[in-house]
């Protein structure tokens, strides 16, 4: 396993990233100079895969599942629509608000960086 987001696992809660991965070999890891490109995200914080290897992938590492699409999905909102305000967040103030979100804190990213990077980093547009 090269790393997992989830090291304790409560009862009950679904498996996922290295958890879920068992003795299967996955052909994307973070350590492929391309693996952001291998998948793409939705507003909606569902993941999508662009080949078969990134498909084996969200399946394996599940991905897909409603605990992660949420989280995913937590974490694009502020990007969309202002938490103070509640108003509609410009391409412009989106793609600014990415930009400083997308540095590294104490030589760490943020959670959900490839999400974030994806949908409103400056070569991508957010969505309308």
């Amino acid at each position: 396993m090269l790393c997992s987001c989830q090291r304790i696992l409560s009862q009950g809660e679904p498996r996922h990233c290295g958890n879920s991965k068992a003795n299967n070999i996955i052909s994307i890891t973070p350590l492929d100079i391309d693996c952001e490109k291998k998948f793409k995200y939705n507003p909606d914080g569902t993941i999508e895969h662009t080949d078969e290897a990134s498909q084996q992938t969200i399946r394996h590492l599940q991905l897909g599942i409603d605990k992660l699409n949420s989280l995913r999905n937590k974490a694009i909102e502020p990007f969309i629509i202002d938490p103070i305000t509640l108003e509609e967040v410009s391409k412009n103030d989106a793609q600014i608000f990415a930009k400083k979100f997308l540095e590294k804190k104490d030589n760490r990213y943020n959670e959900f960086y490839t999400t974030i990077k994806y949908l409103f980093g400056e070569k991508h547009n957010t969505p309308t």
